[in-house]
């Protein structure tokens, strides 16, 4: 994990070498499964010993009360879709939909985290308990933008809305966990639009005509930023100094050769007042008045 990482996610509570540490065990779960996540393997993936785990994580059960945290952050980014678009019904679930997909396929190394969290956390029943409740409000998301594509129109008469969710989500599965497991190198976010178009075509209404979805350039979330890199004022605050510093010494340069002038102007002056004080045809005069009298 040499490559340079950053985070997008403002609330992200992981330090870079955590940061590190988490995306090495979310992808040695992706390439060899849930089970071949050990701190040997962890370790060997992020190029540290065993040890420096430990003084990040309390051990490996806090190590994954970490990487659900990171699984509860990717859900609670993905409702967020749901609603940031402006769009109804249909056009606001195709949005939510494209969206995810760029996330997963931007963010690659947790994506197997993210959609097949089940065998990861199966010996922590609070985690199961928390991971259950966070896939129910995704599919709640889901019938909430049908029923609204029910109400506006947008879906056939005939159109079961528990149908079109489950074809929608189950379609959408099986693509992303073939990309997962197989090393498949399809583009998710283009297979999903096909699998997007062909559902909507067998379920609109002839009077829908959907929106032109434009989604912003997706960038990785999960490119992770130390938390120190976050308050770079201070290198800013100590180039500067050194300015100031130079500006300082120069000061007294400068005054120096502000005296130094005003004492080269005086030696004139000095020599002016010198010629009359050397004036010896004033002291001759009297001395010839004196021979007159003789």
């Amino acid at each position: 994990m040499n490559r340079e990482q950053t985070v997008l996610l403002d609330d992200w509570p992981f330090s870079k070498a955590k940061s590190a540490l988490l995306r090495s065990a979310a992808v040695v779960m992706r390439e060899k499964g849930p089970r071949s996540a050990t701190l040997k393997n962890i370790s060997a993936k992020a190029g540290v010993t065993e040890p420096a785990i430990f003084r990040h994580f309390d051990g490996v059960d806090g190590m994954f009360q970490s990487l659900f945290e990171v699984v509860t952050m990717y859900y609670g980014r993905f409702q967020g879709f749901y609603t940031e678009s402006g769009l109804v019904g249909l056009d606001r679930l195709e949005y939510a939909y494209l969206r995810i997909l760029a996330t997963l396929k931007a963010d690659s190394d947790f994506a197997y985290l993210i959609m097949q969290p089940d065998p990861i956390f199966r010996e922590y029943p609070k985690l199961r308990d928390k991971l259950a409740e966070l896939k129910q409000r995704d599919k709640a998301s889901v019938a909430a933008c049908i029923k609204e594509a029910k109400a506006k129109n947008q879906l056939l008469a005939s159109a079961d809305p528990d149908m079109v969710g489950a074809s929608i989500v189950g379609s959408t599965s099986l693509m992303i966990n073939a990309w997962l497991n197989d090393g498949s190198p399809a583009d998710i976010e283009k297979e999903g639009r096909k699998i997007w178009s062909g559902i909507r075509a067998v379920i609109q209404h002839p009077s829908y005509k959907p929106a032109t979805i434009v989604l912003p350039k997706e960038v990785p979330v999960a490119k992770l930023v130390a938390k120190e890199k976050k308050s770079p004022s201070k290198k800013p605050a100590a180039a500067k100094a050194k300015p100031a510093a130079k500006s300082a010494k120069a000061e007294p340069k400068a005054k120096a050769v502000t005296k130094a002038k005003p004492a080269a102007k005086a030696q004139p002056k000095a020599k002016a007042q010198a010629k009359p004080a050397a004036a010896k045809p004033a002291a001759k005069k009297p001395a010839a008045k004196a021979k007159k009298a003789k």
